[in-house]
């Protein structure tokens, strides 16, 4: 790693003194004095360290990856668009348990606070900014809980793929290609014409929920790689980029954040750096994990 660096910033928006700290291993440890201090600097952390992935990502969860990359990306954020919630905020936060609206509220503050100090020296932006020549969006608390297009069910292929086995009659040869968990045999309800279901029944889904490749320049920059095929009815495979820079950054760096009485461990996979998400919350009272 290279040398230390300590640098001492007045961010507005923090109520006390925030310490952040950076190990040889590349983790982060906030220690802050209160719990919206604690998500605000976790918010400020994730746009520091991926401040084009998280941009990316809301953009293209809301359905705004054409004002900026182009029209050839309308149909993918009218896809996009088609899986935001539309549901009663406040009762959608509520349901996310005590604290949660700060919690999102703080850490959006915090990506805010990043940008804002970005904004003021645009050769600090991430290379993929100045490459594409745009600047990133600021974040409203609501745009979290609208995004529904990155919640892939990983088994959604799989159920549909049943559905035209079973109408081509070879639900027993079913059982080989996957195996059911607990062991049952599905049962197809009255009235359902499983053969009336269309090979491109999933498309709009896809479209929403894999980010699309984008390649830009003559092999220079290549955005949102790492690609795998994902198998869909009828022999057609439907490419799967994984976002990220090359060299595609499957594994992102947690933190450790901590606060008078308790440690908050963050997460490791990278779409969830755009979420206030703890991982792992102890105290001298209790543990708890967070699969």
């Amino acid at each position: 790693m290279g040398a230390e660096v300590n640098e001492s910033l007045t961010v507005p928006g923090l109520t006390s003194s925030v310490t952040m700290r950076i190990d040889t291993y590349g983790i982060s440890h906030i220690e802050a004095q209160n719990t919206p201090d604690l998500f605000f600097a976790q918010g400020y952390n994730a746009a520091r360290d991926r401040l084009w992935q998280i941009d990316y990502w809301r953009r293209s969860g809301l359905g705004e990856m054409a004002a900026v990359f182009g029209k050839n990306f309308l149909q993918r954020d009218r896809a996009a668009r088609l899986m935001l919630f539309r549901g009663d905020m406040d009762a959608e936060g509520a349901a996310y348990g005590p604290g949660s609206k700060e919690a999102v509220t703080a850490f959006v503050a915090g990506i805010n606070a990043y940008i804002a100090k970005a904004e003021k020296n645009p050769k600090s932006l991430p290379l993929e900014f100045q490459t594409l020549d745009y600047t990133p969006a600021r974040w409203q608390p609501e745009d979290i809980v609208r995004i529904r297009s990155h919640g892939v069910w990983q088994n959604l292929i799989s159920e549909v793929e049943r559905t035209f086995m079973i109408c081509s009659g070879l639900l027993e040869q079913d059982r080989f290609r996957v195996k059911l968990q607990p062991d049952h045999t599905p049962a197809v309800p009255s009235g359902v014409d499983l053969c009336s279901l269309s090979e491109t029944m999933l498309d709009n889904y896809l479209l929403a929920a894999y980010p699309p490749l984008l390649i830009v320049g003559k092999g220079a920059v290549i955005i949102g790689l790492c690609a795998a095929a994902a198998p869909l009815p009828g022999g057609r495979f439907w490419q799967v980029p994984r976002t990220g820079p090359i060299p595609c950054l499957r594994c992102a760096m947690p933190f450790i954040s901590k606060h008078p009485g308790s440690i908050l461990l963050g997460p490791v996979n990278p779409t969830l750096q755009a979420l206030p998400q703890v991982t792992m919350a102890t105290s001298h009272l209790a543990s708890r994990s967070f699969p």
